[in-house]
């Protein structure tokens, strides 16, 4: 569940069963952790695994790859904390191979 306006990074939980889902109802909805960025909420499908962001410059017409970025999310070792919005990041992205 994601906040649809801007949370500083930080408007989105991860819900795994009924009681995940019930808490996260309360966080947006009951106590309005979130405040007016939870006006609305998104529920999207959880995709597991790595992400890597791709950068390039753009005049609107033709694209230049500049570079990866492989941003880490989550708190705590093994990604076992909430969504921080950006626990870090480093560039190029190694899980990438070379090409």
């Amino acid at each position: 569940m994601k906040a649809d306006g801007l949370a500083a990074g930080k408007g989105v939980l991860i819900v795994h069963d009924k009681a995940e889902l019930e808490a996260a109802i309360d966080v947006f909805f009951i106590s309005r952790k979130f405040g007016d960025a939870a006006h609305r909420v998104l529920v999207e499908e959880c995709l597991e695994g790595t992400e890597v962001s791709y950068m390039v410059i753009s005049d609107g017409t033709d694209l230049v790859p500049i570079a990866t970025s492989h941003d880490y999310k989550r708190a705590l070792d093994g990604d076992q904390g909430p969504n921080t919005g950006g626990m870090g990041a480093h560039s190029p992205a190694l899980v990438i191979p070379p090409g």
